[in-house]
């Protein structure tokens, strides 16, 4: 049975180019987020504005946030006035070519 490192070595064209087909697709599909985004990017505006993690400012309840590290990024780079849909971009981009680093070390 052959290991995962002979696979992707005996296959290096095939996911260089699986590599490369993703980062153009984030770089071409720059405009789509998906619902959770927004959900974030609110919670993550709140937070930084407000100084709460809630979704609405006027109502209390439960934390509805998925992915607690995110809103916490997205906060700090809105704390030094960059957009969200911008950093959201660069860091899907970042993550393409960095999966692309991981392969093919």
């Amino acid at each position: 049975m052959r290991s995962i490192q002979d696979f992707l070595k005996s296959n290096r064209t095939l996911l260089v180019a699986c590599v490369l087909i993703i980062a153009l697709m984030n770089i071409v599909v720059r405009d789509f987020v998906q619902d959770d985004g927004y959900i974030t990017f609110r919670y993550a505006d709140n937070f930084t504005n407000h100084g709460t993690l809630y979704y609405n400012l006027d109502m209390r309840g439960p934390y509805g946030y998925s992915n607690p590290l995110y809103v916490f990024i997205l906060s700090a780079t809105r704390l030094i006035s960059l957009k969200l849909l911008s950093f959201e971009f660069i860091s899907r981009v970042i993550a393409s070519f960095s999966l692309g680093v991981i392969l093919f070390q």
